[in-house]
């Protein structure tokens, strides 16, 4: 499903948050009145006495526009009401992490956070570049939320149109993430959303994956918090919240800034998320000739790993993802294999 936004300015996490400074308020009201209600059943506008009217007329508004409308807005307001926690990787792990098989069970399914937001990296998105009706965009940021009571996650995808993709997947016990995520595809052609190219489309899965991955990477290896990505700045809406406190004036303002600075989060343990691998094949004989096969990834999965005395327990383990022949298209490599590094 897609959301159309208004404004015109580019659309990374930051300008988002800074588009959205003067709408803080009603968002957080969404999130600590309930006023979009989402449970294993429903997803309806539920109004509260105690709720600012211009929030109540937000809330409305969004829920008439239809679900793509009410997901984004969920989502966004649940971020903010908790703070943005973000993880950022390069070009070629985002590409891994798509390339990542979903074969976990959906009742295993958790994440290190309510909500994680995932900071797309230039040369990622500068290849994801696809078309709509307006002319072409690409993605900014990933946001999911992970909502276990209603059995369902909850992705956002913000692109440099200012328009977002959503989808609703649902955790159904019967099935595996590989599963839901198939299934799920099955619904970008909501009508209560905007029309779709078949490279949105695509696209949308494949960003679905990648945030999902993250999440299950984040889970079986833990997270390491890193800090804001601004540190003085952080620092100094910290001086201002302490000020703000003493005067006794603008203390919920100030506590908002410090709350909407982007918190930076990265796996606790080195992970080897993808290899290298060469692509020729030689003909038998005199081992000269043969063809070479053209760039491609083959899939990583997810595997469980005896450990422990004995061997008795278990843990899950990412089986990294294979790009071969990749120095066709990303010129020299100078390693066979990338690890992702605690710093």
């Amino acid at each position: 499903m897609k959301l159309n936004f208004t404004t015109s300015l580019p659309m990374s996490l930051a300008n988002a948050l800074n588009i959205l400074r003067p709408t803080l308020p009603c968002y957080l009201a969404l999130a600590k009145y309930d006023l979009l209600h989402l449970d294993a059943n429903t997803f309806e506008f539920r109004p509260h006495p105690k709720a600012p009217p211009i929030a109540l007329e937000m809330a409305k508004a969004v829920f008439t526009m239809g679900a793509s409308s009410c997901i984004e807005s969920y989502v966004m307001s649940r971020m903010l009401s908790e703070g943005p926690k973000v993880f950022a990787f390069d070009a070629l792990t985002c590409e891994a992490l798509e390339n990542f098989d979903l074969s976990v069970s959906t009742a295993d399914y958790l994440q290190p956070f309510p909500t994680v937001t995932i900071q797309l990296p230039q040369d990622y998105t500068k290849k994801r570049v696809v078309p709509f009706d307006a002319g072409s965009h690409a993605p900014d940021f990933v946001i999911v939320r992970h909502e276990p009571k209603a059995g369902c996650v909850l992705v956002t995808m913000h692109m440099t149109s200012h328009q977002a993709m959503t989808r609703l997947l649902n955790l159904d016990p019967a099935w595996t993430l590989e599963e839901m995520w198939a299934k799920g595809a099955r619904t970008w052609d909501a009508k209560d959303s905007l029309d779709m190219t078949p490279e949105e489309s695509a696209l949308g899965s494949s960003l679905s994956k990648l945030a999902l991955n993250v999440c299950l990477m984040a889970t079986a290896y833990g997270v390491r918090y890193l800090g804001p990505a601004n540190p003085s700045h952080h620092e100094s809406l910290k001086r201002y919240a302490q000020l703000a406190r003493k005067r006794g004036r603008d203390i919920e303002k100030a506590d908002l800034e410090v709350r909407m600075v982007p918190m930076q989060y990265a796996f606790a343990q080195e992970v080897t998320l993808y290899r290298h691998e060469p692509g020729e094949v030689r003909s038998e004989g005199n081992g000269t000739g043969g063809w070479t096969v053209t760039p491609h990834w083959r899939r990583g999965h997810w595997r469980w790993q005896s450990f422990g005395p004995g061997r008795l327990e278990r843990r899950r383990v990412a089986i990294p993802s294979v790009l071969v022949n990749g120095k066709l298209f990303l010129g020299r490599e100078c390693d066979t294999q990338a690890t992702y590094r605690v710093k």
